[in-house]
């Protein structure tokens, strides 16, 4: 028709821009139904049930600035035109959002499920999904709930698909946040409180807590991985005769 410019056909939606606005697009359902007349820079669809938008905000200094956000086939906003970047196709369910240097998560329809937290999210692989925070510095581990299964307290982070464990500066952890050690040949799972722990002494081990990226307390446990001493000490050193300075 003489009134369009363009038209992109998909499976759900008709896209256009018409004349009067070249540089801007609308959308129609497969049905004729009108969802949007010409009013985002951008419309990409990417699920049965909902499109991403952009629009073009105010210049800055090193150019026009764009926003993104979610309509429903209505035209309804499930998500508003704020965040700098949606993904285009989902990851285990997930589409990755950010704002500003930070990134989040919301579901097929829009859903926020994860506010902009983290400074890098790598893909999932079975499940799961390497983290960071503090511009990269502090790396964790989350599962495709979104539980942080592995606080990000440490400085790199290493997934074995081999092994399906992930390996730290300080060791082994398994998908739960375990420490893998071993005392006397036996494998010990330490609680996935503890960032670590230091090598068994007849049955006994200093375990390591990070209370924070840079806090960390210590305390002792037994080669079943129970607290024999709360991690409530800055430190402890063993001496002889299974004593311990703190």
């Amino acid at each position: 028709s003489d009134e369009y410019e363009e038209i992109e056909i998909h499976e759900n939606v008709i896209l256009f821009r018409n004349k009067q606005h070249y540089d801007i697009w609308g959308a129609y359902s497969r049905q004729g139904t009108i969802i949007c007349e010409t009013t985002y820079k951008e419309i990409v669809p990417i699920s049965q049930f909902a499109l991403k938008v952009c629009k073009e905000t105010e210049e800055y200094c090193y150019g026009l600035s764009y926003t993104w956000g979610i309509i429903d086939f209505t035209g309804k906003e499930l998500l508003p035109v704020e965040y700098d970047w949606i993904a285009d196709e989902p990851d285990n369910g997930l589409l990755t959002i950010r704002k500003g240097l930070k990134y989040g998560f919301i579901d097929a329809m829009g859903n926020l499920l994860l506010e902009p937290t983290y400074y890098s999210i790598n893909r999932f692989k079975n499940g799961y999904a390497i983290v960071s925070k503090d511009d990269e510095f502090e790396y964790g581990v989350i599962d495709t709930r979104l539980n942080e299964v592995i606080p990000c307290h440490f400085s790199r982070i290493t997934y074995i698909e081999e092994s399906h464990l992930f390996e730290t500066e300080s060791g082994y952890k398994d998908p739960s946040g375990r420490y893998y050690a071993e005392s006397n040949g036996k494998e010990v799972l330490v609680p996935s409180k503890y960032s670590c722990c230091e090598s068994f002494d007849i049955g006994v081990a200093v375990a390591v807590l990070n209370k924070d990226f840079y806090t960390k307390l210590e305390g002792l446990i037994n080669d079943k991985g129970e607290d024999i001493l709360p991690p409530i000490f800055e430190s402890l050193t063993p001496l002889d005769n299974g004593l311990y300075k703190f």
